[in-house]
């Protein structure tokens, strides 16, 4: 059932959008990315992350790779009571489906979800200045 703080009203719709994602029973953080963007040390640096807020992929974090032609509504995650943080890199808030404007690095609050949308990880690892915002933005969620 929604929630009556959300408006049904579509405004734009992501075509062709991956199927619902399954989840485990213990995951609680999502961290998605596009696969490219772990190429050339990407999947280190995003592990570097991970690790730095105490995040496990095998433990209670998952890890969603698209490609470059595959999009994602993250509205699935978003009214669940069951995730905490999603996180994303390299997306505009069209490209997620979410029907709202967001600055990067700015916490949206989704009822229990908060979400924090950041630079490619391509782009976090030429500018370091892009690395202090995000970790700014997630600190708080180290666990």
């Amino acid at each position: 059932m929604k929630s009556e703080l959300y408006n049904e009203e579509e405004i734009y719709k992501i075509e062709d959008a991956i199927s619902p994602i399954q989840l485990e029973p213990d995951d609680f953080y999502i961290v998605i990315c596009y696969a490219d963007d772990l190429n050339n040390g990407g999947r280190e640096k995003l592990s570097e992350i991970i690790s730095a807020l105490g995040w496990n992929f095998s433990l209670n974090a998952k890890l969603i790779e698209l490609q470059k032609d595959e999009q994602i509504a993250i509205n699935q995650f978003l009214l669940s009571n069951q995730i905490r943080v999603v996180l994303t890199f390299g997306f505009t808030s069209k490209q997620l489906g979410l029907q709202i404007q967001s600055s990067k690095y700015q916490k949206l609050c989704f009822e229990h979800v908060q979400h924090i949308q950041a630079d490619s990880i391509y782009e976090l690892m030429k500018d370091k200045s892009k690395k202090i915002q995000l970790w700014n933005a997630i600190k708080e969620y180290k666990i």
